[in-house]
């Protein structure tokens, strides 16, 4: 196993079960369920079932939706990808704003279709789309299902797993997807299932290859301690103990920096309910790399960026921020909270992107805002969710930035 270098933390927990230091990773044998500690942050409302709604923040009308801030010349060129709470589907925009393609799909015809698929979604519309050259989309209902779609929104195939969050496509077209199944497991709880989540491998067809428990990566390291211990809680829900909600495959192109961190095949994982970010090695069956407790809150998004850190936004209880953590020092190099007299804040999803130009792309959520910054903090493209739902402006949970020689078909702009 890698040795884990500590820092510096200068306050350490007290607990029932010993004393342990939360910060980029205590070397230590697991603790036995049991023995395990509680940690101070642990949100039991949010094990119990975290409420993502689609209704926003900010009432319908408070801003005049599309792009309300382009500085030509200054924001990464491109077409947006963005995925709303008012509806099941996906739209791409320009710069200005014009839309020139829409995916649609019910899920009411998913249900229609497979009749046993789980309908436990909490989310209306979207949880993640990523959409292909040839103007295919990869479509998340959360918790219910991947669909991949054609450019007419037909289904092509559909993985009725319960696919969640996020997925990452791999240069040989594997797909690496979040998924999760409700297990009884007696070690946790002996009477209500625990929410297990997994990395499930799908080929390009979209049939399954193979699956990892994120729960057994945390089980069999030296931070199972962070695991709460959950055998007290009485629900008849399931505990939704980690929330994983990022994830993504290294391609082995930093290896040079540290081959064990950033080794081929690596898998970067965010887990919400923990506070907790860390790198997973298939191959030697252990994580390698890990950090968050005390320094994170709820956070999402966890992506590797030019020159080895990891961007990461970090929700936070009362103001959110984007930030860059260096795996191999633990320092953060980089942060964004907001312009001096306009901090910004969603408590569920938010997400980032580092475009080709070194600009940030940031979405406050739940206000249905998307803004992107260049490396001095200066907004240079803003974007307001035109969709309402429930009186108010609909939330975003994600938008991506296309390259413009991304797509390999024309891009006529819709009415």
């Amino acid at each position: 196993m890698k040795k884990v270098k500590l820092f510096p933390l200068g306050a350490v927990l007290v607990l029932a079960a010993g004393v342990f230091l939360l910060y980029r990773g205590l070397t230590r044998r697991p603790v036995e369920p049991e023995r395990r500690p509680q940690p101070a942050t642990t949100d039991f409302e949010a094990i119990r079932s975290l409420p993502y709604l689609s209704t926003g923040v900010r009432p319908a009308g408070a801003e005049e939706g599309g792009v309300t801030l382009h500085r030509r010349g200054e924001a990464s060129p491109g077409y947006s990808l963005y995925t709303s709470g008012h509806f099941d589907g996906a739209k791409l925009i320009d710069l200005e704003g014009n839309l020139l393609h829409r995916w649609e799909y019910p899920r009411e015809e998913l249900f229609h279709r497979f009749p046993d698929i789980s309908r436990g979604g909490r989310l209306t519309g979207l949880r993640f789309a990523h959409a292909l050259p040839d103007l295919e989309l990869l479509a998340i209902y959360d918790y219910i299902a991947l669909v991949r779609l054609d450019r007419e929104s037909r289904p092509v195939w559909t993985y009725t797993g319960q696919a969640h969050h996020d997925l990452w496509i791999t240069p040989e077209g594997e797909i690496y997807l979040l998924t999760a199944r409700e297990e009884l497991l007696p070690r946790h709880h002996r009477r209500t299932p625990i929410l297990v989540d997994y990395v499930t491998v799908l080929g390009p067809d979209g049939r399954e290859r193979k699956s990892y428990s994120i729960l057994e990566m945390l089980e069999g390291s030296p931070y199972a301690f962070l695991l709460p211990a959950v055998n007290l809680i009485s629900d008849d829900r399931p505990l939704d103990i980690l929330h994983a909600n990022s994830i993504e495959v290294f391609d082995g192109s930093l290896a040079g920096r540290d081959p064990e961190i950033y080794r081929e095949g690596n898998i970067l994982l965010s887990l919400r309910n923990l506070s907790f970010v860390f790198i997973y090695d298939p191959r030697a069956e252990e994580i390698v790399w890990g950090w968050g407790p005390t320094n994170l809150s709820y956070q999402h998004k966890a992506r590797l960026v030019a020159g080895g850190r990891i961007m990461i936004f970090d929700n936070g209880l009362e103001a959110s921020r984007v930030l860059e953590v260096d795996p191999l020092t633990g320092k953060i190099g980089w942060e964004y909270r907001g312009e001096p007299n306009r901090p910004f804040f969603t408590r569920l999803l938010g997400s980032n992107q580092r475009l080709p130009n070194g600009n940030t792309l940031v979405v406050e959520s739940e206000t249905g805002t998307v803004f992107e910054v260049d490396p001095g903090g200066e907004t240079v493209w803003r974007f307001v969710n035109p969709g309402h739902t429930g009186g108010t402006i609909a939330v975003i949970p994600e938008i991506f930035r296309y390259p413009e020689d991304y797509f390999t078909v024309p891009l006529p702009k819709m009415d």
